[in-house]
């Protein structure tokens, strides 16, 4: 048995933002945190991945992008993948040029329709469902850069909001 897997070095808050949480789905404030990530194995830090930001939501602590739904392009596929099946049951019903008086195999062909159908049923819902969460991303309002929302500090004037008590940026877009 190898036990190999990652390790998280040197963790620091280094931002907070508004976003949308996927978990929460409401708008919620995010802190990022940079860590640095070292692949091991056998418990023996072998090898650096590179340094990460990982954005959790403040409310329930997980990171934001969990439940995001999949990309448009996969959406895509999965909804042409269903209609080969449609057309290949329905292509079941076709006579065969060599032999005209070949049965038609009813189970078969209405499986692959079935099958076809519920891909690209299911399919259009999982794009359906990323189109709400876009729509629900663009309609976060930023933060304003003249509190922390941390520690409700006010926040010097600059074109980067930076909270010295708490040492993170405040990003405002």
């Amino acid at each position: 048995m190898i036990v190999d897997g990652r390790y998280q070095f040197f963790r620091r808050k280094v931002a907070c933002r508004n976003v949308w949480c996927s978990v929460c789905s409401a708008q919620r404030l995010a802190i990022g945190t940079r860590y640095l990530a070292v692949y091991h194995l056998f418990f023996v830090p072998l090898m650096p991945l590179g340094r990460r930001v990982e954005w959790r939501c403040n409310a329930c602590f997980l990171q934001v992008d969990a439940f995001r739904p999949v990309r448009a392009w996969i959406s895509g596929l999965g909804i042409w993948a269903g209609l080969f099946f449609i057309l290949f049951g329905a292509a079941g019903f076709l006579p065969v040029p060599g032999n005209p008086r070949r049965e038609v195999d009813l189970g078969f062909a209405f499986q692959m329709i079935g099958l076809g159908v519920a891909l690209v049923g299911f399919f259009a819902w999982l794009r359906h469902r990323r189109r709400r969460h876009e729509a629900a991303v663009c309609q976060v309002v930023p933060l304003t850069g003249d509190r922390c929302p941390l520690c409700v500090g006010v926040l010097a004037p600059s074109a980067r909001p930076y909270c010295e008590s708490c040492e993170v940026d405040v990003l405002t877009r």
